[in-house]
């Protein structure tokens, strides 16, 4: 059933050297998934890394770093910076960076639904369900600054003087 080869040494070499160098060509030519750091997504700068494979076909789909210890302390410090500004940001402000978000997910519904496919093997329906899944959470969190308002129940105290209530969901 199986052809018998017969190869020496040499030729062995030779043709694991030259898939070797393929395999290398592939590996470089394959998608990364980035870091993002300080605002911008960054190569990582490790040899040391993760292929993400498409359960449904085993395709490798992308690959994703062990990032090194200098990327994890650049990425701490980012985000330790980046906590500075946005604790200092307003509500309405915060608020509408959401809503870029929303519209963001919304503009690449199909799209993210199809990277949660390759990635994970679900139906693409099921895929579907996340990303709407995902909106709602996103949409939820818009409104946020309204629900924390509460409302304003007035009334009175018998013979005494007005009041009122503030109610907040919490």
């Amino acid at each position: 059933m199986y052809k018998k080869c017969i190869c020496s040494p040499l030729q062995t070499t030779a043709v694991v050297s030259k898939n070797t160098k393929i395999l290398q060509q592939f590996m470089r030519n394959l998608s990364t998934t980035k870091l993002y750091i300080d605002g911008k997504f960054v190569e990582s700068k490790t040899s040391d890394w993760i292929d993400l494979h498409n359960p449904a076909t085993n395709e490798v789909v992308t690959r994703v770093p062990k990032s090194t210890p200098a990327e994890m302390e650049a990425a701490v410090a980012s985000a330790k910076k980046a906590y500075e500004t946005w604790s200092k940001t307003s509500i309405i402000s915060r608020q509408q960076v959401l809503f870029r978000l929303q519209n963001i997910i919304k503009s690449n519904m199909k799209k993210l639904a199809e990277n949660i496919t390759e990635e994970q093997g679900k139906t693409l329906a099921d895929a579907e369900g996340d990303v709407l899944r995902g909106l709602q959470v996103v949409e939820q969190c818009c409104s946020i600054p309204t629900i924390m308002q509460g409302e304003s129940l007035a009334g009175k105290m018998g013979d005494r003087a007005d009041n009122s209530s503030v109610i907040i969901y919490v």
